[in-house]
């Protein structure tokens, strides 16, 4: 597992170096202002690739997939610490106060009942997003592209599904947490056209990598779910912390999945056995003759177009899609070594009295 976008802040006493992008007014239904918001700043490396920054004096703020900072892609990414360390290189360089574990404060307060309520809290900074990922091989590019159909169709408890030409999502949009599975391939083809990616042959040698392995990517994206399970706070989250949610929640997405075997079927056929399980009307779309050619094609399968789907299924023939990590690096990948930071005590609680 490894971290890719990251949303983290601190503030810090004492007065320090203003880095912004100009200032947002907020004015009242009568033309009065409210409030100024700084803009954060896009920093910018290489590779098109940026991060966002901004201190007001004494808040530190940084968003964005910090990992991929200066490199050509993400395909592999770096654990917690490495991330971490990235960060704080990044505002030395800008003269912006690092990120620090600060100190652990415990208050008690009373709530509306009376009742004493203890509650503990910190100095340092807070982690208010954190994606985890990991990469998956399927074997091969169609068993991917199977896999992910099948993706689709998953229900996971309350969570709203959402199918993709390439993956699928699972509470999209919750502020809480969300997950998602897609392609990693064809995510890297969608960049290159977007021009968010350079056509390199790098780029072309990774992609076919990509398919060879049949990779997908899963991955969680933590949002209030961190404060939730005391992952929030930079001197107390550990990569194995995450790791460990990742491994639960990620059941939903990776597993060993049995699926119809299209691979048997010629395009045309395979069209229509895509129309049937998606609920197109057959009958209505294709001609007589030819709809009862397709279903005596497909009955050969076990798949009788003629019937209601999920009324009732004739077997038939399967295929089981094994997927397993996919750990290893391929010889070409860059992905250059990061240093720790030069002050370990960024991770470390100050001590109190």
């Amino acid at each position: 597992m490894f971290i890719d976008s990251i949303r983290v802040s601190q503030t810090h006493l004492g007065k320090h170096r203003v880095f912004s992008d100009g200032l947002v007014a907020h004015l009242d239904a009568n033309g009065d202002l409210e409030r100024t918001t700084l803009k954060s700043v896009r920093h910018e490396g290489s590779d098109s690739t940026s991060i966002q920054i901004r201190c007001d004096g004494k808040q530190v703020f940084v968003a964005g997939n910090v990992g991929r900072f200066n490199r050509p892609d993400n395909v592999f990414n770096y654990g917690l610490g490495s991330t971490q360390s990235i960060i704080n290189q990044i505002l030395e360089g800008l003269d912006i106060p690092p990120f620090t574990a600060g100190e652990r404060i415990y208050r008690s307060f009373k709530n509306k009942a009376g009742e004493v309520i203890d509650q503990v809290d910190y100095t340092g900074a807070r982690f208010s997003e954190i994606h985890c990922t990991q990469n998956y091989s399927t074997g091969s590019a169609q068993s991917a592209e199977d896999f992910l159909y099948n993706s689709g169709m998953v229900k996971p408890g309350r969570q709203k599904t959402r199918a993709y030409p390439t993956g699928a999502t699972y509470g999209e949009g919750s502020r809480f947490k969300s997950e998602k599975i897609y392609n990693k391939a064809e995510d890297l083809k969608r960049l290159v056209r977007s021009g968010k990616l350079s056509d390199s042959e790098y780029i072309k040698k990774l992609i076919k990598w990509c398919n060879e392995q049949g990779m997908v990517r899963a991955e969680i994206q933590y949002r209030n779910y961190l404060a939730r399970h005391g992952l929030a706070f930079w001197g107390e989250v550990t990569h194995l912390d995450l790791e460990k949610h990742f491994k639960e929640d990620e059941k939903i997405m990776i597993k060993d999945t049995e699926i119809f075997d299209v691979d048997k079927l010629t395009r045309t056929y395979r069209t229509t056995y895509f129309d049937y399980i998606n609920g197109v009307n057959l009958k209505n779309r294709m001609s007589k003759t030819t709809f009862y050619k397709h279903r005596n094609e497909l009955l050969k399968y076990g798949i009788d177009i003629a019937i209601t789907l999920n009324v009732q299924r004739l077997p038939v023939q399967t295929k089981v899609i094994e997927i397993a990590p996919c750990m290893s690096r391929p010889d070409f990948y860059y992905m250059p070594d990061v240093l720790p930071w030069h002050d370990s005590s960024h991770l470390a609680l100050a001590k109190t009295a």
